[in-house]
């Protein structure tokens, strides 16, 4: 691998948009935007802060869990179109083909 293709951390900053994952503070120089150093305090606030904003709960109290899967272009193209049609999000066309789906078939 040559030094061109190495991740070097000094190009990174934190973003609202980071996850945080197992990170070695003490031996690299990560920087938020503003090129505030990343420390293990500056990392907690910054989770604190995290934790409490996001978009709003579905059911109005709690955390509303997040789905992910991969569909087939054609069926994503589809999931576009009838939604744009409909006048509503891919998410809130998913969520209800899949409860129509779950309701027509239940769990034995």
């Amino acid at each position: 691998m040559s030094h061109r293709d190495r991740i070097h951390p000094q190009n990174y900053v934190v973003t609202s948009d980071t996850v945080f994952g197992r990170a070695d503070l003490a031996s690299h120089d990560y920087r938020f935007a503003d090129r505030t150093l990343l420390t293990d305090e500056t990392t907690a606030a910054y989770s604190d802060v995290r934790r409490t904003g996001g978009r709003p709960s579905l059911s109005g109290e709690g955390r509303s869990r997040q789905l992910a899967f991969r569909v087939p272009d054609g069926l994503y193209s589809q999931l576009e179109s009838t939604a744009a049609a409909r006048g509503e999000s891919k998410s809130d066309l998913a969520r209800e083909a899949l409860r129509e789906y779950l309701a027509r078939h239940p769990a034995a």
